[in-house]
Order: C-alpha cells, then structure tokens, then sequence
C-alpha cells in the first residue's frame, strides 16, 4: 500500500522539464509525461512555439519558464485538432486535456 502512495505522491510532485527551445512544434514522449502531473516548460524561444500533448485524458500543471516574449499553444495530438490553450511568458496554468481538447481549468 505504501508503494503505490509513493508512486500517486511522486507523480502528483515530481515535475519533468520540457524543452521548448528545439523546434515550433514540440511533441514530447507520452511515457515521459504521463506519468507526471507537472511539465516545466524551459528553453529560450525565438518564436511561438505548439507544445503537443498525447490523446490520453490527464491533467497536466504546466509552467511556463522559457525565455523570450513568445507563446506556447498547448494542444492535443487528435484529429481533427481540437481546442487549444496559450500559455505566455512566465505563465502558469492548471489544464484538463481530454484526448482531443485541452481546456484551461485556472
């Protein structure tokens, strides 16, 4: 029972870093997010940027500490695209991706 309260605390806690500065469509592994609740967004931006969520229901914290007067569209990876979420420089929001939107919950 422990190991599976530390597994839950772990996921809820730990954050993995994200980096945005290497393309304008980032599409990180879903086993490398899924597992977490807290995605840090870093890197220096020299455009806007999409950051492409896997079509799994989650909900994500996403804190955006990248560099550069730029934005992040944080979708889903569905077809058709569903609804997005921006995030701006220094931003950070609580958002509920449903397979195929991704809704901002704060």
């Amino acid at each position: 029972m422990n190991e599976i309260a530390d597994g839950l605390d772990g996921a809820i806690t730990q954050q993995v870093d994200v980096d945005c500065s290497t393309g304008p469509i980032i599409q990180p592994r879903p086993a490398a997010i899924l597992c977490h609740m807290c995605l840090r967004l870093i890197g220096a931006l020299i455009t806007n940027i999409k950051l492409v969520l896997p079509s799994s229901p989650h909900l994500y914290l996403l804190r955006n500490e990248t560099t550069g007067a730029f934005s992040i569209a944080v979708s889903a990876m569905s077809s058709p695209p569903g609804t997005t979420v921006t995030l701006g420089a220094g931003q950070t929001k609580f958002v509920y991706c449903d397979g195929a939107n991704v809704i901002s919950t704060s």
